[in-house]
C-alpha cells in the first residue's frame, strides 16, 4: 500500500514539474515566423486598437519572460493579441525618447518604436533579429540587443525595420492583415 502511495505521489510530483516549467530552447537565428503558441487576438474596434497603441510609452516594466500581472499595460497589449500589430508596426519610426521599461539589459537611448519592436516580438514570437540585415544579425552574439539599438540609430533603418515588419505580418497573419486593409489601414 505505502509503495504504491508512493508510486502515485512521485509520478504526480514528475508531471507537475514537467508540466509546469516554461523552458524553451531556440535556436540562435530561428525562421521569422510566430509560434503556434501565438494568442488569438481579442475582438477589438478599430477605435479600442488606436487607443491601446496610444498607450506603448505608458509601459513601465516590460517583463522578461512574456509574464503576466507585472504591469497592466503590457498585459493588454498582449491580451489584443496580433489585432494590435499593425497599429505596433506603424509606431517603430516613432522616435519619441522614453525611459526603457526593460528589466535588463537597459539602454539609455530607448525610443517609443523600440518598446514597438518588443511587444511585437512578445505578442507575435517573433525573434525579430531576423528581420535586421546579416551583418547586424552576426554581432548579435556577442552584443545581443545593443547590435539592434547601434541599427536603428540612423531613422533610416527604422524604416527599413518596419517594411519588414510589414512584409513579414502580411505573409504570416493574412487574415489579420485583410482585417487591416479593410478597416482601412496603411499597407
Amino acid at each position: 500500500m505505502q509503495v504504491k502511495m508512493l508510486t502515485t505521489l512521485v509520478l504526480s510530483l514528475v508531471i507537475f514539474v514537467g508540466c509546469s516549467g516554461k523552458a524553451q530552447v531556440r535556436p540562435a537565428a530561428q525562421a521569422a515566423k510566430p509560434s503556434p503558441s501565438v494568442e488569438p487576438s481579442r475582438d477589438l474596434t478599430a477605435d479600442e486598437v488606436q487607443q491601446l497603441c496610444n498607450r506603448v510609452a505608458e509601459i513601465k516594466v516590460l517583463p522578461m519572460k512574456e509574464e503576466r500581472g507585472v504591469d497592466s499595460t503590457y498585459d493588454a497589449f498582449m491580451t489584443a493579441g496580433v489585432r494590435v500589430v499593425p497599429c505596433l508596426i506603424e509606431k517603430v519610426t516613432d522616435e519619441t525618447p522614453i525611459k526603457d521599461p526593460r528589466q535588463a539589459p537597459t539602454y539609455s537611448d530607448t525610443r517609443l518604436g523600440d518598446i514597438a519592436v518588443f511587444l511585437i516580438g512578445d505578442i507575435t514570437q517573433l525573434d525579430f533579429f531576423t528581420l535586421l540585415p546579416l551583418e547586424v544579425q552576426a554581432k548579435v552574439p556577442n552584443q545581443g540587443v545593443y547590435a539592434y539599438f547601434a541599427y536603428v540609430e540612423k531613422p533610416k533603418h527604422r524604416k527599413t525595420l518596419q517594411d519588414n515588419l510589414r512584409v513579414w505580418f502580411k505573409d504570416n497573419f493574412a487574415d489579420a492583415a485583410a482585417q487591416k486593409s479593410a478597416a482601412g489601414g496603411h499597407q
